[in-house]
């Protein structure tokens, strides 16, 4: 059974294989290797300093739509600025966010899919189309035993300061995340959605966890006191994706049928497991 799961996950990988992360570069004030053009500034107008202030991370996932978290976009009016080159702190933008995509059971009190798309007005253009995030494949359904041992190299990547920042980070068994969080945050829901890693130096809310190259996940809350990040899960969450209206516009024919396929092999990891 675990080889026709294996098989399943490998047929998964190669029908995403052309949504490449940008390569080349790394975050200069940490760590190993890392692409960072797919991280984006979700920002807001500041009245007082009459600027825009930076809000959320986010993740390009091409040129006209942006992943984060739910909780970072409800009731806000939001522009996007591109980082371009993290030692100049040059950008794009601002561009305004047209339309935005809350999971339809986000719930803002337990933070439970607290995920979300957003639509630009004007595209943020990367050479070759390079630079946008590659969606994680279907894993096993509850981020145990396998599952975190596939990806036991993280990075979190995150607005930190006003520089990018890059943290290895380790995934954690999702229990032992439930019973610390439930002590400080009992209305917090970690659910199968959720996978916890642990705490990186410079994260915020909305940026991206990247596992062996692959968009594994959207940071919602960190606890220092705790040494946990959370974040939702994107294999999880590939129905919400692929399904809204704002991303099949941006995907017709052929590619829709190969992210059905894709929610596909997932529900079947899911009844396998």
């Amino acid at each position: 059974m675990n080889l026709v799961v294996s098989l399943l996950i490998i047929v998964n990988i190669f029908l995403i294989i052309g949504r490449k992360i940008v390569s080349g570069n790394s975050c200069k004030s940490y760590g190993p290797p890392i692409n960072y053009e797919f991280l984006v500034s979700l920002r807001k107008w500041d009245n007082i300093k009459e600027t825009y202030k930076h809000q959320c991370g986010g993740t390009l996932l091409n040129e006209f739509l942006v992943l984060t978290a739910a909780h970072c976009v409800v009731n806000q009016s939001i522009v996007v600025a591109e980082c371009c080159k993290i030692d100049s702190l040059m950008y794009n933008g601002p561009v305004s966010a047209v339309e935005t995509v809350l999971h339809p059971d986000y719930n803002p009190a337990t933070f439970k899919n607290d995920i979300a798309l957003l639509r630009l007005e004007s595209p943020l253009h990367h050479k070759n189309n390079s630079g946008f995030a590659r969606l994680a494949p279907p894993i096993y359904k509850d981020f145990n035993n396998l599952g975190m041992n596939l990806l036991r190299h993280c990075v979190s990547v995150g607005w930190g300061s006003a520089m990018v920042h890059c943290t290895d980070v380790t995934p954690v068994h999702i229990e032992y995340c439930r019973t610390k969080n439930h002590q400080l945050y009992p209305m917090r829901e970690i659910n199968s959605n959720i996978f916890c890693t642990t705490k990186g130096d410079s994260i915020d809310s909305g940026g991206s966890v990247i596992c062996n190259n692959f968009l594994y996940g959207v940071t919602i809350w960190q606890d220092s006191s705790v040494g946990l990040t959370v974040n939702q899960r994107i294999d999880r969450n590939l129905r919400f994706i692929f399904d809204s209206a704002i991303v099949k516009s941006f995907n017709p024919g052929l590619k829709i049928f190969h992210f059905k396929f894709i929610i596909l092999i997932n529900l079947i990891c899911s009844f396998l497991l």
